[in-house]
């Protein structure tokens, strides 16, 4: 009889573990959404064209001037692309582009116009911290994209 209570016991453990690991995980709160609404400084880009089926790939990591770079994204669509480079011993504003967007989350499809200009692309990685935007075009059968990285300053 004593070891009939054991097993029961043991039983009983076992399907209280069972309830605990079946009930106890499940995440209810959905995936943290994130914007890309902020001052990003880019650190990286990669540049790929491909012609004939031959990708070529060259990545380029910022220098410190052009790490002082600034693309703000605003809630309302509006947005501001500031580059930095070095002009002889001096780090300098090369260029200040104004540019309005529309960037859909679900499909991560961004566009981007530059004074009519429009550019098309994707957010193929976002978070808190860093973002990834890819910039492609397509003319004739070369395949251009710039990937560029970004790390978020506010």
């Amino acid at each position: 009889m004593p070891e009939n209570l054991n097993m029961k016991k043991l039983a009983l453990i076992f399907a209280a573990m069972s309830l605990l690991v079946f009930t106890g995980c499940t995440n209810t709160e959905d995936e943290p959404t994130y914007s890309i609404v902020g001052n990003w400084q880019p650190i990286k880009r990669v540049e790929t064209t491909v012609t004939n089926s031959t990708p070529v790939t060259e990545s380029y990591d910022y220098t410190d001037c052009q790490k002082e770079s600034r693309w703000v994204f605003n809630e309302d669509g509006s947005g501001k692309q500031t580059t930095r480079e070095q002009v002889g011993t001096i780090c300098a504003t090369i260029s200040d582009k104004n540019f309005i967007y529309v960037h859909d989350k679900n499909s991560t499809a961004i566009e981007m116009s530059f004074q009519g200009v429009i550019e098309y692309g994707r957010v193929t990685s976002l978070n808190n911290e860093m973002m990834n935007i890819i910039v492609e075009e397509t003319v004739g059968n070369v395949y251009y994209a710039e990937t560029y990285t970004f790390k978020k300053i506010n």
